[in-house]
């Protein structure tokens, strides 16, 4: 147990009470000097020690609890949301009470505290510029990222034009920007703005300066003419690193072997839930990367056409087979492992988890990338429990046609959580509607150790011998 106090008259004390990995910070009732000095708990106080005196790594910990991160969350005014913000606003005022304490705290808690800024009208805006405004001010250089909410409704449309017009110029260095952006997009908005393609409708002009620091974007609630439209919308910014989308509709189908003319360079995590067709997420990951300015990094994730669509359509068939089994959420991820590309697509509560592997043709860095070896990880807890019994009734054999025209693709990978799991997918899915990936020698079956070994274990069908391979579980495709 650790404790700290600081009493002067009737100030407040704060005691930390750590406890294994946990951090608690209590505020007592005001105990005055010669209460503490009867106290036989409490050591008796020293009037000279402030917040300076605490070490540095305990007060970076004091401050992770007074700040946690305040995880941006889809919501509808008049269910869940008001109790989201102001959990964030209590935390701010929590920091705001440190700022009083002394001199040293103020320092230290005000870039917490405007570190990440949230504003949802035009009042947030006129309040952060009048704090920037102050001769005395400092939070400038403080903001690192700002989120903006944006609801689609006729009298909000004003206020997101002052971000570039009138904060981003007096903020330095330039923040990043997460933009949540929901609602219905009725006619009259098209009427007024046109279809919705570009997020450039809330500003009187395009404004490269403001879209070009957006890293995060969230669209809730959202109808799009078509999903071109939406990739349009995407690809107008250069800077976004993380997409996603719940209840985004659009009305026509995504076209057949479409491929998006224009993806963020660094775009590598697409969420897509409960949307019109979420397993298009991941062709914002397969899409043609460009460089926007001369000198900007390009994710080089090159797959020729053919390789594109093959592997493509690959990926979204195995997508619509898991969502069979009513599996609605899809995250989808783009990671480089050494000199080899994956994609993951897992399944909203992580209860199944699919990853294509792409290594490269050749060594060169310029190399075109090839789907060679897929991961289709059945074995989770929580699928078990699930989506045991329905796997074998999805709907595998388009899967298998298409795996089978991958001129590169040396293995498919599935792990279960027990051999007789394993017996009843051979049996069930494998033998009627895998053949072709059978006969050619390329499913590979796999069980993980978890009590002993903590490695996986290659198991063969008919056999009841499991054989150690000395592999972690996050080294699954090298079996």
């Amino acid at each position: 147990m650790f404790m700290w106090a600081k009493v002067c008259g009737s100030c407040t004390v704060i005691i930390l009470c750590k406890h294994a990995d946990a951090i608690s910070l209590v505020r007592t009732t005001p105990i005055y000097a010669q209460d503490m000095s009867a106290s036989t708990s409490i050591p008796a106080p020293v009037c000279n020690v402030t917040g300076a005196n605490i070490p540095e790594e305990l007060f970076e910990r004091i401050l992770d609890f007074l700040d946690k991160e305040i995880v941006t969350a889809w919501f509808i005014p008049c269910s869940s949301s008001p109790s989201i913000l102001f959990h964030g606003k209590e935390r701010k005022r929590a920091l705001g009470r440190c700022i009083l304490t002394s001199r040293y705290w103020a320092t230290r808690c005000q870039p917490r505290i405007f570190e990440i800024v949230h504003l949802e009208s035009k009042a947030n805006v006129d309040q952060l510029l009048s704090l920037l405004e102050s001769p005395l001010s400092r939070i400038s250089g403080y903001i690192k990222k700002l989120i903006l909410l944006q609801y689609v409704v006729s009298d909000s449309m004003s206020w997101m034009h002052l971000v570039p017009l009138r904060l981003l110029p007096k903020l330095s260095p330039t923040p990043r920007i997460e933009l949540d952006f929901w609602g219905i997009w009725e006619e009259t908005h098209t009427k007024r703005f046109g279809h919705l393609r570009s997020i450039h409708y809330m500003l009187h002009t395009t404004r490269p300066e403001f879209s070009s620091h957006i890293s995060h974007l969230n669209l809730y609630s959202l109808r799009f003419r078509c999903f071109e439209d939406l990739a349009h919308l995407v690809g107008e910014l250069r800077s976004l690193q993380a997409l996603d989308c719940a209840d985004v509709t659009w009305s026509s189908p995504v076209p057949d072997n479409y491929i998006i003319p224009v993806c963020p360079p660094s775009l590598d995590k697409v969420v897509m839930h409960r949307c019109t067709e979420s397993t298009a997420g991941v062709l914002f990951l397969m899409g043609k990367r460009r460089r926007m300015l001369w000198d900007e990094p390009v994710l080089p994730f090159r797959l020729d056409r053919t390789q594109n669509l093959l592997a493509t359509q690959l990926i979204q068939n195995l997508a619509s087979v898991m969502d069979e089994g009513g599996l609605t959420g899809f995250d989808f991820t783009l990671e480089k492992i050494d000199s080899v590309y994956r994609i993951s697509c897992a399944y909203g509560d992580d209860s199944l988890c699919i990853n294509f592997f792409f290594p490269p043709t050749t060594d060169s860095e310029q190399s075109e990338l090839h789907l060679e070896i897929i991961t289709i990880e059945l074995d989770s807890d929580r699928f078990v429990w699930i989506h045991q019994w329905q796997a074998t009734d999805w709907d595998w054999k388009k899967s298998d046609t298409l795996a089978s025209r991958l001129p590169d693709l040396q293995k498919i990978v599935l792990t279960f959580a027990s051999q007789s799991d394993m017996t009843r997918f051979v049996d069930n899915v494998v033998n009627t509607q895998m053949k072709n990936l059978r006969d050619a020698g390329k499913l590979r079956y796999a069980i993980f150790d978890e009590r002993k070994t903590k490695q996986w274990m290659r198991i063969s069908p008919g056999s009841d011998g499991l054989e150690p391979t000395a592999l972690a579980r996050h080294e699954l495709w090298r079996l």
